[in-house]
């Protein structure tokens, strides 16, 4: 029974999904948990690119985190919301231009001469928002 328990108490979930890259497949991880780690969980912040900015986020972990999962929506409650990559150009993605983390926060850097964030859709093109909502979540 003691090793069912270890087992259990050190399981980890693994979600991998299939991406298509320029025609190439490729698996990509969505979401990782693990029962042992903290777990930070931003909520969505609000952001613009009005002007070029650095928005910090105070994180609760105990050290710098080692991974980092960011999402964007242009809504307050997340939906829709899109996970943040960069296969594309800034200025039709947009930003953060950078993105920072250290023992204490994770930081946005936000240039206001590209999009806050830019999404695409093959039914109709580029979506680009001036203004939205950023989430982050580490370990």
């Amino acid at each position: 029974m003691k090793k069912w328990t270890a087992f259990l108490s050190n399981l980890m979930m693994w979600f991998i999904c299939p991406v298509a890259l320029a025609g190439w497949m490729s698996w990509s991880v969505l979401m990782y948990w693990d029962s042992n780690h903290t777990l930070f969980d931003s909520g969505w912040v609000s952001a613009d690119n009005k002007q070029d900015r650095t928005i910090t986020i105070k994180h609760s972990l105990p050290s710098a985190p080692t991974e980092v999962t960011m999402w964007f929506s242009p809504s307050p409650n997340g939906e829709p919301e899109y996970l943040l990559n960069w296969s594309w150009s800034a200025d039709l993605s947009g930003n953060p231009v950078t993105i920072a983390a250290n023992r204490s926060s994770v930081t946005l850097n936000i240039y206001k001469g590209v999009p806050l964030h830019g999404v695409w859709d093959p039914l109709s093109g580029w979506h680009q928002f001036s203004a939205g909502y950023f989430r982050v979540i580490a370990r």
